[in-house]
């Protein structure tokens, strides 16, 4: 959020980035404040939500309280129904075009300027690794242990084919982080030189549940998907 005041009447233009996080009710006190606004922001992302602000241990989270948690409209929600809108179209931060490919397609209907990778690298951009025979222990443990085994597996396949580049793992729930972290630990008994690697105050590798990561420079990331 970018201002600029003007003596003691208020402010000259207002700029609110990632505008979808913000709250209506949070933002309010400083557009009354201002002569101008300007909201930035995706309305594809996640509404402002109280999940991540409860203070709950995930021990205190079942199945059905995680519908529980209120969202709320944002600010770009609010001034969308009657601001002037314009859509930045031009994509360029990702590296290899089948990044944003996905989101482009589903999300945004093939809207957006994308450019196409001009070496073609089969260790570039998205791919899948299905494990068919991981079960999410919804009683016990809650996580997924078999899962949690081979991205343990898949950090060793990354750090010896590429000892010189950086990884990220992302799961979804600390849960699932823990027993990630559990299974590298294992590895690294049998590979002294992975465990160096993953270390948590290591440069070039973190492991982090999603609503703790943002804005992260890698080589690789992981991202580590279960069904609750």
């Amino acid at each position: 959020m970018i201002v600029k005041r003007l003596g003691l009447g208020g402010f000259d233009v207002l700029i609110f980035d990632e505008a979808s996080q913000f709250r209506t009710e949070d933002v309010v006190p400083s557009i009354i404040r201002l002569n101008q606004v300007i909201v930035i922001g995706d309305n594809k992302q996640l509404p402002p939500t109280s999940f991540f602000s409860t203070g709950d241990s995930e021990e205190d989270i079942d199945d059905e309280s995680y519908e529980s948690y209120e969202s709320y409209e944002s600010v770009l929600d609010e001034c969308s129904k009657f601001m002037f809108g314009h859509m930045l179209k031009w994509h360029y931060r990702s590296r290899d075009e089948r990044l944003i490919a996905f989101s482009n397609c589903h999300f945004y209907g093939n809207e957006l300027v994308t450019f196409p990778n001009p070496v073609q690298n089969p260790d570039l951009g998205v791919w899948f690794k299905h494990v068919p025979d991981g079960l999410y222990d919804r009683g016990k443990r809650t996580d997924n242990q078999r899962e949690a085994e081979v991205v343990a597996h898949l950090a060793l396949e990354h750090f010896q084919r590429f000892p010189k580049q950086s990884l990220g793992i992302i799961a979804f729930s600390e849960k699932q982080a823990d027993a990630i972290r559990e299974q590298i630990e294992i590895l690294g008994k049998e590979y002294p030189n992975l465990e160096t690697f993953c270390k948590n105050n290591s440069p070039q590798f973190f492991l982090k549940a999603l609503e703790n990561v943002q804005r992260v420079n890698i080589h690789s990331v992981r991202i580590k998907i279960y069904t609750l």
